[in-house]
């Protein structure tokens, strides 16, 4: 089937068009690159071609104005809006936040040809009516400022236009309107004789009025690409239809003589499968490709690709998708080629953590004098970047960082940096100051540059640089320049703040260009990017309702309704667009496959768009030679995928000494409910000792928080050891803030808590250790003990198949109360306990389900503690100090007849549990229960 743009090099080649003066104008560059490859096939001697243009570079040429950045823009904005307000005026980094959705309404405006002095009018008297009060009350100061910054949207808007157009520059709606405004004046820049329009969809009305002038007063031909499935005569107006059918009205131009019907009457085998989440479908068409290569590689040339392209509806999947892929076939002799026209995006990229963990180092040196935040510097030492930077002494970023958290020092003065890092023959000091570039005295240009010389002296120094580190570090030395620019122009306004949330949003638009060919190779495109190209085979990913198409609201000061009323661009707009490319792309296609999320979730999973809805039931009805196939895939990708992600982990001789080395320091109880929990976190933490911790704590967190009350506690009871506690003594200890600002401070080292969180959690902490304190008076009245232990560690060793293994464990407090000279085991809980954690059916329950792990732990303590005094007579249980009110909670055993009993039963499992743990034939086996991986700290290992 002929493509449409060999139809369109054919009209250029038969209508004269290489012959005068003429201009072809499309969608797109890549159009351009595509078409003159089909006139290049076409004509084989040489000829001069017409010149080339998208239809927003054709305005920019005519009206002489260049399109200025968004950033260039949003400055432009500010310096009006601050001109406007005066010491009124907030600071650039709150006023960016604004910029973007303010400059698309105007931009919206412009192309739109509305009023903008009615439609600010009415949006401030909406903004009034809002902020007026019906019971008569003064509008508040900041109720003012509100009404007032909308009062003076329309002078920002034509002071902006003003600024712009003298400087020569302007957003691409001023531009056209710009050009709608001044036509005649500017008619010498249309130097062409003939005008022709190729696969045009969508049009502005300032768009609208400018080519309806090129029409009337030139050669000028249209070539649209349409079929009669959404454009026919008969034909109720289809959304995909709906923009060309109201181009050719308004220019008052014939409709296309001959409508094909592609959709209706040509062969196609339509796929249409549920899969599973988005790593699901980029998963399937990994293994798509992998399988029917047959499909995808010329068998008459192997290192081309059939005309195959992958389209993302969700643009979002590339990276994922970049994952998936195969980069040759089965047998690996046969290269498949790729070209990614969306580029790699650097949003999330490692220079994005790199340049956001050292703007916020930036900033916190400006804005105060304790140095650098520590969590801001373990952020930046973390970044491969910097660990690139270092070279040789990138290993020392784990000792620096390990030190730091060790310590839990908030701040970090250069004094300080310099003595961690006075390490003999290591310049990693001064290596660390080029990389920050920070002097209180410069200049944010001059910082900016001192940054910029460094990457580019690490880039030089490198050898053996992964190319796309590479790649990455050169775009973020053209962004710095482009910065540095900026700041230069910008000093008197521009902040450190506000350059992180313009690095960031270049960051966030910027790609990296990968090797490909834009001519050969699977195409991996967004829906956009497929304007006027054809491909037989089609993959779509993401068609889903609220995805393809996208149904988002737009962000917009301007309400829906003045919206409608003054013809600006309403989301429905942006439906009809998307549904038009969606159903051009598949007229000259004959292998699709629409592949939608059957997964049903907050994010757009479970619901077919509704195109595929069109094609299921209006489609199929009208073609005969559509062979249209509907299912659901699950078995398949989610085996593939539980298959990736099993881990089973053989014991290595390393993996048994290091479970022997265990054996003889010690199993713990937490030790031993982490195995339960899962097999694999014992690996993690306990075989590898594999660190979670990568932050200090900014505020005193809940682990910190029990070892104070634990420790505070000890210093309250020890006193009594081995006697009776006495009740008046203990009285004393209320409210004794000294001894726990001293806990405090050992444990949260520089930690401010005279103010904020951590005074709030000082107080919880003190008023948690006086309720503990006077339940325990009641308590002691009602019932003399004699104090036994506190704190106390406790081991014993087994011998166990001929090996001594030991046992270990501390135990919080231990009582006996003297009137029934019951032992009482008590563990402290700083959390919340209820009564059913500790009611016990079996011992077996707490060697499967941890949810058992509370009743594991008291009763492993009291099974170590239970020979020592060969006393049935014992009890073990919690008291939680978060719900006091409840007491000592005690371990309740159903079904036995004694302690001992119990016991005997829980020795017998836990040398079971032992022999699995050490049995060389057994694995390491991730749980089956995927619940437990939600809030495991190795959950980003094991990729579940």
């Amino acid at each position: 089937m002929k493509k449409f743009l060999k139809q369109a090099a054919e009209k250029i080649i038969n209508e004269g068009y290489t012959e005068t003066q003429s201009v072809v104008i499309l969608p797109n560059r890549r159009s351009e690159v595509f078409l003159k490859e089909e006139i290049k096939r076409l004509n084989k001697s040489n000829i001069w071609l017409p010149e080339f243009y998208p239809v927003d570079e054709f305005i920019q040429k005519v009206s002489g104005l260049k399109k200025a950045d968004n950033i260039t823009t949003s400055f432009e904005l500010y310096n009006v809006y601050a001109k406007i307000e005066g010491n009124k005026a907030k600071t650039i980094d709150d006023f960016l936040t604004w910029a973007p959705v303010i400059l698309s309404d105007f931009n919206d405006i412009d192309n739109s040809l509305a009023d903008a002095k009615e439609i600010y009018e009415q949006l401030s008297a909406i903004k009034a009516i809002q902020a007026w009060n019906p019971d008569g009350r003064p509008l508040t100061e900041l109720q003012l400022n509100y009404l007032r910054f909308f009062n003076s949207m329309y002078q920002y808007y034509t002071e902006l236009s003003s600024v712009l157009i003298s400087k020569g520059i302007g957003y691409q709606g001023l531009i056209s309107k710009y050009l709608v405004e001044n036509i005649s004046s500017l008619s010498h820049n249309l130097q062409w004789n003939n005008y022709l329009f190729v696969g045009i969809n969508a049009l502005s009305e300032a768009e609208l009025q400018i080519i309806d002038h090129v029409n009337q007063a030139y050669n000028t031909d249209f070539i649209w690409d349409v079929d009669d499935f959404y454009f026919g005569k008969t034909v109720l107006q289809h959304e995909a239809g709906k923009h060309i059918q109201h181009i050719i009205n308004r220019l008052k131009i014939p409709p296309p003589e001959k409508v094909e019907k592609r959709l209706a009457e040509t062969k196609k085998t339509i796929r249409i499968l549920g899969v599973p989440k988005s790593i699901g479908q980029v998963k399937f068409i990994g293994q798509e490709l992998s399988q029917n290569t047959h499909n995808i590689i010329n068998q008459d040339n192997k290192s081309e690709a059939l005309n195959t392209a992958i389209v993302l509806g969700n643009e979002q999947l590339v990276i994922p998708l970049l994952h998936s892929l195969p980069f040759s076939t089965l047998n690996n002799n046969t290269p498949i080629p790729y070209n990614l026209t969306l580029g790699y995006p650097l949003k999330n990229s490692q220079i994005d953590h790199f340049f956001s963990s050292w703007a916020d180092i930036i900033i916190s040196l400006n804005n105060n004098n304790k140095g650098i935040k520590t969590n801001e510097l373990i952020n930046m030492l973390n970044s491969p970047i910097v660990k690139h930077l270092l070279h040789n002494d990138s290993w020392l970023c784990e000792v620096i960082i390990k030190n730091l958290i060790t310590n839990n020092v908030s701040f970090v003065t250069f004094e300080d940096l310099k003595e961690l890092l006075s390490i003999e023959g290591s310049d990693l000091y001064q290596k660390l100051l080029k990389i920050i570039s920070y002097n209180k005295t410069n200049s944010i240009s001059t910082t900016l540059d001192g940054l910029k010389i460094t990457l580019i002296e690490g880039v030089k120094e490198t050898k053996n640089i992964n190319i796309l580190l590479h790649e990455q570090l050169q775009t973020l030395i053209k962004i710095l320049g482009k910065l540095t620019d900026l700041a230069k122009n910008n000093e008197s306004t521009l902040n450190f703040t506000a350059l992180k949330k313009v690095g960031k949003q270049l960051i966030g638009q910027s790609n990296i260009d990968l090797v490909g060919e834009p001519l050969r190779g699977i195409q991996i495109m967004g829906m956009l990017e497929t304007r006027t190209l054809d491909f037989d085979n089609i993959y779509i990913l993401s068609v889903n309702e609220g995805v393809l198409p996208k149904t988002a609201n737009i962000d917009s000061f301007i309400p829906f309704d003045i919206r409608r009323e003054n013809k600006l661009p309403l989301p429905s707009d942006n439906s009809d667009i998307y549904a038009y490319h969606f159903f051009r792309l598949l007229q000259r296609g004959t292998n699709i496959t629409l592949v939608y999320n059957s997964d049903t979730d907050k994010l757009g999973g479970g619901e077919k768009s509704r195109f595929i809805l069109q094609i299921e039931n209006e489609l199929s009805k009208i073609n005969p030679k559509l062979d249209l196939i509907c299912k659901t895939i699950s078995t398949d990708i989610s085996k593939s995928v539980n298959k990736e992600s099993a881990i089973d982990i053989v014991k290595t001789q390393e993996i048994l000494k290091r479970i022997d080395d265990i054996s003889k320091s010690g199993y713990s109880a937490s030790l031993f409910n982490s195995f339960i929990t899962c097999p694999l976190k014992f690996y993690f933490s306990q075989i590898l000792r594999l660190n979670t911790t990568t932050s200090l704590e900014q505020s005193i967190e809940a682990n910190t928080f029990g070892t104070i009350v634990h420790e505070a506690l000890e210093i309250i009871y020890k006193p009594f050891l081995g006697k009776e506690i006495d009740v008046a003594s203990v009285r004393k200890s209320l409210n004794n803030r000294k001894v726990l600002t001293l806990i405090f401070n050992k444990y949260y080292k520089n930690g401010n808590i005279s103010y904020g969180k951590n005074l709030l959690i000082f107080e919880v902490a003190n008023n948690t250790i006086n309720n503990f304190v006077n339940w325990d008076i009641k308590n002691l009245k009602k019932a003399p003990s004699i104090l036994l232990s506190a704190e106390k560690k406790i081991s014993k060793d087994i011998i166990i198949k001929g090996s001594a293994i030991k046992f270990k464990g501390v135990i919080d407090r231990v009582d006996s109360i003297i009137s029934t000279r019951t032992i009482r085991i008590i563990d402290y809980k700083t959390g919340g306990v209820e009564t059913k954690d500790l009611i016990i059916n079996n011992t077996q329950d707490l060697f499967i389900d941890p949810k058992f792990a509370k009743a594991f732990q008291v009763t492993y303590y009291a099974w170590l503690f239970n020979p020592q005094i060969k006393n049935d007579n014992i009890e073990t249980g919690i008291i939680s100090t978060r719900n006091i009110s409840r007491g000592f909670i005690p371990l309740v055993l159903k079904q036995f007849s004694s302690v001992n009993e119990y016991f005997s039963e829980f020795e017998n499992s836990i040398f079971n549990l032992i022999h699995e743990i050490s049995d060389p034939d057994i694995p390491f086996v991730q749980t089956q229960d995927i619940k437990r991986c939600t809030w495991c700290d190795y959950k980003s290992i094991c990729n579940r």
